[in-house]
């Protein structure tokens, strides 16, 4: 029995001993091993594929148009084939620097504070890149004037300053000048344009008025007004706009493009290439222009080097534009894209893109019952023919009359036709009705009121539209209160004898 008790001591004791071992020897608890049904054998070798290089930041592209007018997949450019018909122009001219008058006004409202890029406001960049415009500007000997607008007082339409007049030449009276300015106050735009007008009203030669703002007159004015007030006048302006951080408000940019030439900037390298591109139009040096039947549709100016092609530039048709002598495609955004294959700008030189070919128009009704007219600026017929069919008609931007005397009539404005373009237009709200006489007579068409619309002869078909009406042919034959519907099909209404 003590034999025993001995041993269970010693098998005890032995058991202590183990465990303490067992814990100085194991691993931490976030590094055990999991339990042997958890265990999985491990993985044999996999050859995996080289990574692949990092990607190429490629500079930003220069982009003068409305972001959200800019197609978001441009595979399709690649697709579209070289119109044959497309002319390419040199002018044997060589551009050269004319010394102008430039009018500079410089937006200074509380909006300017707003961060433009990379953490920078709107007048850091106004500042930082203004300066070597102005600059260059100066080393060409132009007049410089430059007035700025909401720079000292919140919430006043009157707070607008010539800092520089163009009696000033000195480059110190200019860089001093944007020192100065502040994000304050409001956007008296269209205040700031009159008395830019007052001012070169009475001073001879041609003027360039370059117009820097964040945003749309705040004053309750109408630049556009203004702007067509001065060019009435019949004086040589030409105004400039660029337009900083309008991306995703195409009504407001839409508002600054009644004053002319606009280029939108929404990051520092955008805005300081639009300064570039004022400068070149300012300096009359620009080598390439692109005559398009649409001049506010985006062009995509691709530059070819070593066989690689890439895209270069994008610009409104109207916007001439300088860019580096070499080989280049254009795609013009209409519907369909249309394709300049390569060409070539060579210094020294002015290329000048003309979009040629013809569109065809259709204005869908029925019947062949409407006319239809092509009309120029003067109302003059370019081409006609009829509803339903298929007209051939010339590329530009025309009238389209659609009409059927002596009850309807009806001219889109701004009806632009593309080459190779199919324009359908569809005709609704008339009705067509007939009526038969025995012999040929006089057809009157009152309203409800019994005010006399028109006349017409029975047997023609009468186009109008849609409503009740009060036919009168005679005592013997009247159509009181008649619904003519809209609807593809002919109402014959019959007189008996």
């Amino acid at each position: 029995m003590q034999l025993v008790r001995i041993t269970l001591c010693l098998l005890f004791f032995a058991a202590i001993a183990q465990s303490l071992v067992a814990q100085t020897t194991s691993p931490p608890v976030n590094q055990l091993a999991e339990p042997a049904a958890m265990q999985q054998p491990e993985p044999a070798a996999i050859q995996q594929p080289e990574p692949p290089p990092p990607a190429v930041n490629l500079p930003p592209i220069p982009v003068f148009v409305d972001p959200s007018e800019m197609e978001k997949d441009l595979s399709s450019h690649q697709n579209v084939a070289a119109d044959p018909r497309a002319k390419v122009i040199q002018d044997l001219s060589v551009p050269t620097e004319v010394p102008s008058k430039i009018s500079m006004i410089l937006d200074s409202s509380g909006s300017m504070g707003q961060i433009l890029d990379k953490n920078q406001t709107k007048m850091f960049y106004m500042k930082k890149l203004m300066k070597g415009f102005l600059s260059y500007q100066w080393k060409l000997k132009n007049e410089i004037g430059v007035r700025i607008y909401g720079a000292r007082l919140k919430g006043s339409c009157d707070d607008i300053e010539l800092r520089v007049p163009y009696s000033d030449r000195s480059l110190a009276g200019l860089e001093k000048a944007l020192e100065g300015m502040s994000s304050v106050g409001m956007t008296p735009l269209h205040r700031s344009l009159e008395q830019t007008f007052e001012g070169i009203k009475n001073v001879k030669g041609p003027h360039k008025v370059v117009i820097v703002t964040d945003g749309e007159d705040t004053c309750g004015g109408d630049p556009c007004k203004t702007a067509e007030k001065i060019k009435e006048e019949k004086l040589d302006v030409t105004f400039y706009v660029i337009a900083l951080g309008f991306m995703g408000q195409s009504d407001k940019l839409q508002k600054m493009k009644c004053l002319g030439d606009v280029s939108v900037a929404d990051n520092e390298e955008s805005f300081d290439e639009a300064l570039n591109q004022v400068s070149k139009k300012i300096s009359q040096n620009d080598n390439l222009r692109v005559i398009s039947p649409n001049p506010d549709t985006p062009v995509y100016l691709y530059r070819i080097e070593k066989n690689e092609k890439k895209l270069y530039r994008v610009f409104y048709a109207k916007q001439e534009q300088y860019v580096e002598p070499g080989q280049y495609e254009a795609v013009v955004a209409l519907k369909p894209l249309y394709k300049f294959g390569q060409f070539e700008i060579p210094k020294g030189r002015k290329v000048t893109l003309k979009v040629e070919g013809e569109g065809k128009i259709k204005v869908n009704f029925f019947g062949r019952h409407l006319k239809v007219q092509l009309l120029d600026k003067d109302n003059k017929v370019v081409i006609k023919g009829r509803s339903d069919e298929d007209i051939k008609a010339p590329i530009g931007k025309w009238r389209l009359r659609i009409y059927k005397d002596p009850f309807y009539e009806n001219i889109l404005p701004d009806y632009f036709v593309y080459p190779n373009g199919d324009h359908q237009t569809d005709i609704g709200g008339l009705g067509v009705f007939r009526v038969e006489h025995p012999g040929l007579k006089g057809l009157y068409v009152y309203d409800q009121a019994g005010e006399v619309l028109g006349h017409d002869l029975t047997g023609n078909h009468i186009v109008i539209k849609a409503g009740y009406f009060n036919l009168h042919v005679d005592e013997s034959c009247t159509f009181p209160k008649t619904e003519i519907r809209d609807k593809k099909e002919v109402l014959v209404l019959s007189c008996s004898r």
